[in-house]
């Protein structure tokens, strides 16, 4: 083992009293992550101390010192974060190529979600990037792993959502498919609509963060009524 007089030195002080049962690991990360405890102490020292003190003005540079270094902390981690998990889409779809991304993208929200067809209905997951949308199949019996169905870049897409009304256009009630739970995505190159069912939540927060994307590359997204829902269903 390499270090290995090292490693026997580490462990014998992480087993003594004054390091808590602490590991060198969990004590290193320590001052990262009580990062924002230090405002708060500081905005509290400064609240103690009389405006005219020596120290007053230093204690309000350290506040506002200590608070843009938490922000820098939490938008460097915030990059990391989208750079794993473009990483798992590598890992978890298959047949998906690395040139499918590039250094700049980064990953926003998933949904899960069925694909629903005119004769069948397919689960799938899908993932939004800041430049394009990824479709997956999850695959039954297979741990954790995706097919790709497509990806489409953001530019390219359409959405389209339902208002959901309690009666069909025959004046029966209208209990298969409900407007809060649909959504589609118009693909132009191919002229072909994706129908996708989730629940009403997770749509929700799916469709706020693919709007702001649609809307940075100027496009308008469409809202229809409920009886639009047969046409489109034919994928």
């Amino acid at each position: 083992m390499k270090f290995e007089k090292f490693a026997k030195f580490v462990n014998k002080l992480e087993k003594e009293d004054y390091c808590k049962r602490q590991s060198l690991k969990a004590l290193l990360i320590q001052p990262v992550q009580r990062l924002p405890r230090y405002p708060l102490l500081l905005e509290a020292l400064l609240k103690a101390t009389n405006g005219g003190h020596p120290d007053y003005e230093n204690i309000r540079q350290a506040i506002e010192n200590i608070s843009q270094m938490t922000r820098k902390v939490n938008d460097v981690k915030r990059q990391v974060d989208y750079k794993i998990g473009v990483y798992s889409l590598l890992q978890r779809i298959e047949n998906i190529k690395t040139q499918t991304f590039n250094s700049q993208s980064r990953l926003l929200a998933k949904l899960p979600a069925t694909l629903v067809g005119p004769i069948s209905r397919i689960g799938v997951i899908l993932f939004l990037l800041n430049d394009q949308i990824v479709v997956a199949a999850t695959n039954e019996g297979l741990q954790k792993k995706l097919s790709l169905i497509q990806h489409v870049s953001i530019p390219e897409i359409t959405l389209i959502e339902f208002e959901s009304p309690s009666e069909d256009e025959a004046g029966r009630p209208h209990h298969i498919y409900r407007g809060d739970k649909l959504f589609g995505l118009a693909v132009q190159e191919e002229r072909n609509t994706w129908l996708f069912e989730s629940t009403p939540a997770a749509k929700d927060e799916f469709l706020s963060a693919l709007k702001p994307l649609l809307q940075a590359n100027n496009i308008i997204y469409n809202k229809k009524i409920n009886n639009k829902i047969h046409f489109l269903r034919k994928i």
